[in-house]
């Protein structure tokens, strides 16, 4: 620890002589004051406190933040945030505030030198309590910086960091949600994408925190579908962010404290579905955001109701074998609702093949669908197909007991063709994976539910992971026995 002392007087001289040294500074005292704030970093990275004060050397990273000499470029900016960064989450934030004054935050954020803006929000991101400086006009300058299309983006980071960190202070929610109102609805009145999206981004992360009803202001968290068509027509990328944004809101809907949300969710599902419907006002619709509806979709599905999804099924998606999109609807839709509203299609639309192999493996994680299909699943036709599609295919029927029993009961020459590789065919990166995914999957079922396949496994599991070959281990230790 006394090392580290002499460091940071090292480094605290070393940042006074650079401000009191009226003369030119070469570019060697800078290399040493870098070399310097690499030490210290390094030693203070792994303290959990430090016994002794630190506010000398606070002021002096302060002191070299606002460094304007000739070689200013030369300084280690990323190294000195670090090491401002590694000190003072070892400092209590009274003593920062003494070094850094609210007043000095304010200005470091209007500085047009990014490592100051850098390192303000550095301080704004730990402060503790986290509501302590909600009071202060640190937040709309924040949020005046977030939305700037000027901003630059290792900015924006830091500011999100700052979200993170401070938004399940109500305090802090307050600010952005009340005090900065008007500027959030003129952001979301005006639709311009890059602040929409950060927009989006910043409600999504405050929506976490939001666990009733009385706090959540609909007009800003909820995306009209008037708007969103308008977004459709002017920027359909931003659609895409719009539709990342209400997936999100599934995280929320599952916890028990925020289960109101689902009543505000219900008419946005019906009106993406809606949007969903007239895809021929929008080909783009298709085109670009197709994958991301049906993420949403997929969502919806596995809601505990199933009557939501059955209600945008009839009403939008018409799931059915003439719908263009059945094979895409039947790799990503619950197979408990499948099961329930659409068996007919599961029973005439399903056969083992390459191309069925998306639709395949939705079937396998539910039971009932599975022993509507499983009639396909025979030992001739899996292993019929090309070896990496065996293992597409084997790598989601090792995850279920359903499927493993009647792997292990039904089909033996398909767990005999997984276990073997004895003259090392299997090469393929992917293809390795998805069979040792396969054979870890298995292991983690009891010996008894193995049966005599435990053992063939588990060797194989361990040639697989340490590249030898238990047998002929044995057989070697046996034979060295006999020559001793």
């Amino acid at each position: 620890m006394t090392e580290l002392k002499e460091l940071l007087v090292k480094f605290n001289d070393q940042v006074t002589n650079l401000q009191n040294d009226e003369t030119e500074v070469v570019e060697d005292t800078i290399e040493k004051i870098n070399s310097t704030i690499n030490e210290c970093s390094l030693q203070v990275s792994i303290l959990t406190s430090v016994p002794f004060p630190t506010h000398d050397t606070l002021l002096s990273i302060k002191q070299l933040l606002l460094y304007s000499g000739d070689l200013v470029q030369e300084i280690d900016y990323d190294a000195l945030l670090e090491f401002l960064n590694n000190l003072i989450q070892l400092t209590t934030f009274d003593d920062i505030l003494e070094t850094f004054t609210v007043e000095d935050l304010q200005m470091a954020l209007k500085s047009p030198i990014i490592s100051l803006v850098q390192s303000a929000c550095l301080i704004v991101s730990l402060s503790y309590p986290k509501g302590i400086l909600a009071s202060t006009i640190i937040f709309d300058i924040l949020l005046d910086l977030y939305f700037k299309d000027d901003t630059e983006i290792i900015v924006i980071n830091a500011i999100d960091k700052i979200w993170y960190n401070l938004s399940s202070d109500k305090l802090v929610r307050d600010n952005i949600l009340k005090n900065n109102l008007k500027l959030l609805q003129l952001i979301k009145q005006n639709l311009n994408p890059l602040p929409t999206v950060r927009l989006l981004n910043l409600l999504a992360i405050l929506l976490e925190h939001i666990d009733s009803v009385n706090e959540f202001n609909s007009s800003i968290f909820l995306v009209s579908e008037e708007d969103a068509w308008k977004i459709i027509e002017k920027d359909i990328l931003l659609f895409l962010h719009v539709i990342k944004y209400y997936t999100e809101w599934f995280i929320y809907v599952n916890n028990p404290k925020q289960f109101w949300l689902l009543d505000f969710l219900k008419p946005v599902i019906l009106s993406l579905g809606q949007i969903f419907d007239q895809k021929d006002k929008q080909p783009q619709i298709v085109s670009f955001a197709k994958m991301y509806l049906f993420k949403f979709f997929q969502k919806v599905s596995y809601l505990s109701d199933l009557t939501i999804f059955k209600e945008l099924d009839e009403k939008y998606l018409h799931v059915s074998i003439e719908n263009d999109f059945i094979e895409e609807f039947l790799s990503f839709i619950n197979p408990e609702y499948l099961y329930e509203s659409h068996r007919p299609i599961i029973e005439d639309l399903v056969i083992l093949s390459p191309s069925k192999l998306p639709i395949i493996r939705n079937l396998v994680s539910d039971e009932n669908t599975f022993n509507v299909i499983k009639t396909e699943l025979t030992s001739v036709s899996i292993l019929s197909l090309p070896y990496p599609e065996q293992m597409v295919l084997l790598q989601k029927m090792t995850q279920y007991e359903h499927s493993v029993k009647y792997l292990i009961l039904s089909l033996p020459k398909v767990m005999s063709n997984l276990i073997d590789n004895a003259d090392n065919h299997i090469i393929e990166p992917e293809t390795v994976q998805l069979r040792t995914e396969a054979i870890d999957n298995l292991l983690k079922f009891s010996s008894e539910e193995l049966n005599v396949w435990y053992q063939p496994l588990k060797d194989e599991f361990v040639k697989i992971r340490h590249n030898v070959d238990p047998n002929k281990t044995v057989q070697a230790s046996v034979a060295s026995a006999f020559i001793q």
